[in-house]
C-alpha cells in the first residue's frame, strides 16, 4: 500500500511539474523604447523520445497532453483574438495525434486547426539535417501541406528547429523554394553555437535566402528583447520543457501580463512565427547575409549509431530508386500497380530515424545514474539500464523497419522488370535508377535450389559482347558497362565453358599483377606490396612500403 501511495504521489508531482515555461536565465531581456510590436509564439520542445520511449511519448501526446492543450484553447476562447492561446507544433506529431487520439478529442483538435489555434509549422519534426538526404527533407514538407490543405489553412511560411545547434546550408534552398519565409533555430544551451547573429539572411547554394532567427541561448527567446535589439518588432518565442505539454491559461496570462507591464506602449499579440516576419519586413531591415554551412556539433545523436546511420544513408537511396522503377514500369506497361503505401511507410520511418532524439536520457527518463567500473557492471547485471538500452533498440528499429519494407519490394520490382524483357530463356537485367549513364560492378545470387547450371559468361544482348564473370558458388559478379540513365541492359547467361578476354596480366618475372585499373608491384623478398599504381588517377597509392 505504501508503494502504491508513493507512486500516486510521484505521478501527481509529475503532473504539477509539466508544462513549465523555461526562463531564459542567460538573458532576461530589457525594455526597449524602439520596439512597437511583440509577437508571442507558444511552442513546446518536442522530443520523440528522451523523456520516455518514443512510443510512450507519442501516447502522451495523443492523450493527457492533448487534453490539457485543448483545455487551454477552450478556456482562452472568450478573450480577444490577439490574446487567445495559439500553439505552434511540428507537423508529424500533430498528424500522429489526429490518427491516435479519441474521437471526442479529434473533433476538438480538428476545429482548433481550422480556427488557426493549433498551427503546424513547415517541418515535420526537429531533424539532424546532416543525417538527411535532400529527398527526405523535401518530402517531409508534405506532412504540413497535407494538414493545411485538409483543414482549409494556408500553407505554412515558417519553420522551427529546436535543440540541434547546427544545420545544413541546403535548408535555405529547400525551404525558400517551398514558400517558407522564416526559419527559427533554438540552440541547446549545453552545445556550442555557430558564430552567427540572432537575425540574418541565410543564403543557400542556389542563391535562395531565408530569414533566420538564431537564438543561441535556449530553444526560444524571452518576453523582452535583448538590449542591443535594433528593430521595432520582437519575437517572444515562449517554450515549454521537453514533452511537458502546452502552457496553462494561467501561464499564458502571466506572459501577457509581463509583456504589457514592461512594454506598455507596444502592441502585443499571440500569433505565429510568420507574423513576426511580416511585421519585420515592413521595416525594410538591413541584415547580414550568411552563405556558409554550419558544422554539425550534434554527433552524439545519429553518429552514436554508425551501423544504423550507414543503413539509413543506403535506404534513403534504395527507397526512391524503388519508387522510380515502379513508376517507369507503370508507364511502360500501362498499369497502375502503385507502391506508394510502402514508400510512405518507409519514408515515415526514415525521418523518424533522422529525428534528433536518440534514446532515453538518464536525467529525464526516471532512470539510474551514470556509473563506472564495477559499479556499472553490477547495475547492468541487475537490469538497471534495460529501459535505456531498449530505447536505443526502438530508435534503430526505425531504419530497420524501412529496410524490411524496401529490400523485398525492390527485389520484387526488379524481378518483375526482368520477367518482362522480351528475350527467350534465362536473362540478367541490370537497372540504373540514376539520371546519368553508369558503369560499375554488379553482384547477384543465381540461386541454389535446383539450380543445376553454371554461369561461365554473359552476352550483352545489344552489342553481342561476351563479358567474363566471377563465380563464388552462387554469387556472380561482373562489370556492367554503359547502363543507360533510368534504363536497363539485358544479358544472356552463357551456361557452357567459353573463352573470354580479360585485362588481367601476371608478369611473374617482374612480380607485377596488372589489369585495366591497377598495376601492383610485389617485393620478391618480403612478399608485400611495394607499389599500387592507379591508372585512372595516374599515381602511386602507396607513399611508403608496407611492412
Amino acid at each position: 500500500m505504501k508503494k502504491l501511495i508513493f507512486s500516486l504521489l510521484f505521478f501527481l508531482a509529475t503532473l504539477i511539474l509539466t508544462a513549465q515555461i523555461e526562463a531564459v536565465d542567460t538573458d532576461d531581456g530589457a525594455a526597449s523604447n524602439k520596439v512597437t510590436d511583440i509577437v508571442i509564439v507558444f511552442k513546446m520542445h518536442f522530443d520523440i523520445g528522451y523523456t520516455n520511449w518514443a512510443e510512450g511519448v507519442l501516447q502522451q501526446y495523443s492523450n493527457q497532453m492533448l487534453k490539457r492543450t485543448l483545455l487551454s484553447i477552450e478556456q482562452t476562447s472568450e478573450l480577444t483574438k490577439s490574446e487567445q492561446f495559439k500553439w505552434t507544433v511540428p507537423g508529424w506529431p500533430l498528424k500522429y495525434m489526429l490518427e491516435n487520439c479519441s474521437t471526442e478529442d479529434k473533433i476538438k483538435l480538428e476545429k482548433a486547426i481550422r480556427d488557426g489555434r493549433i498551427i503546424p509549422h513547415a517541418l515535420p519534426l526537429t531533424y539532424e539535417t546532416e543525417a538527411c538526404d535532400e529527398e527526405n527533407l523535401v518530402r517531409g514538407l508534405h506532412v504540413n501541406s497535407y494538414l493545411n490543405r485538409k483543414y482549409g489553412q494556408p500553407l505554412s511560411r515558417e519553420a522551427k528547429l529546436t535543440d540541434v545547434p547546427s544545420h545544413s546550408r541546403v535548408l535555405p534552398t529547400i525551404l525558400k523554394n517551398a514558400g517558407i519565409d522564416i526559419l527559427h533555430i533554438g540552440c541547446n544551451p549545453g552545445s556550442a553555437a555557430p558564430d552567427v547573429p540572432p537575425l540574418f539572411w541565410w543564403q543557400g547554394p542556389d542563391g535562395s535566402k531565408i530569414l533566420t532567427f538564431y537564438w543561441a541561448k535556449y530553444y526560444g527567446s524571452g518576453v523582452l528583447p535583448p538590449e542591443n535589439w535594433n528593430h521595432k518588432t520582437w519575437l517572444a518565442l515562449i517554450m515549454t520543457h521537453e514533452n511537458s505539454g502546452a502552457p496553462t491559461p494561467e501561464q499564458v496570462a502571466e506572459v501577457l501580463k509581463e509583456a504589457k507591464e514592461k512594454m506598455p506602449d507596444a502592441r502585443i499579440k499571440i500569433g505565429r512565427i510568420s507574423d513576426f516576419y511580416d511585421l519585420l519586413m515592413k521595416e525594410n531591415p538591413v541584415l547580414p547575409v550568411i552563405t556558409g554551412d554550419m558544422p554539425d556539433t550534434w554527433i552524439h545523436g545519429y553518429m552514436s549509431m554508425p551501423r544504423e546511420t550507414k543503413l539509413s544513408k543506403k535506404m534513403q537511396r534504395e527507397t526512391y530508386s524503388t519508387e522510380i522503377l515502379n513508376t517507369q514500369m507503370n508507364i511502360w506497361f500501362g498499369t497502375n500497380n502503385s507502391v506508394e503505401p510502402f514508400i510512405d511507410k518507409a519514408f515515415e520511418n526514415m525521418i523518424l530515424y533522422d529525428e534528433h532524439t536518440f534514446g532515453v536520457a538518464m536525467t529525464h527518463g526516471d532512470q539510474q545514474k551514470w556509473t563506472y567500473n564495477d559499479e556499472f557492471k553490477i547495475n547492468k547485471s541487475l537490469g538497471n539500464y534495460d529501459f535505456i538500452e531498449k530505447s536505443w533498440t526502438e530508435k534503430a528499429n526505425r531504419i530497420n523497419t524501412a529496410e524490411r519494407i524496401i529490400v523485398p519490394l525492390m527485389k520484387r520490382e526488379l524481378k518483375k522488370l526482368a520477367a518482362s524483357v522480351a528475350v527467350e530463356g534465362k536473362r540478367v537485367v541490370v537497372y540504373n535508377p540514376l539520371p546519368w549513364r553508369r558503369s560499375g560492378m554488379v553482384k547477384f545470387f543465381a540461386g541454389v535450389y535446383q539450380k543445376g547450371f553454371q554461369i561461365y559468361g554473359l552476352k550483352d544482348v545489344k552489342t553481342g559482347k561476351i563479358i567474363p564473370v566471377y563465380n563464388d558458388y552462387n554469387l556472380v559478379s561482373f562489370k556492367a558497362e554503359d547502363i543507360p540513365s533510368l534504363g536497363y541492359k539485358t544479358y544472356l547467361p552463357i551456361l557452357k565453358p567459353v573463352k573470354t578476354e580479360s585485362t588481367l596480366v601476371l608478369d611473374e618475372e617482374n612480380h607485377i599483377l596488372e589489369n585495366s585499373f591497377f598495376k601492383l608491384s610485389i617485393d620478391s623478398v618480403t612478399g608485400v606490396l611495394s607499389s599500387v599504381y592507379d591508372k585512372k588517377t595516374v599515381r602511386n597509392l602507396l607513399t611508403s612500403k608496407v611492412i
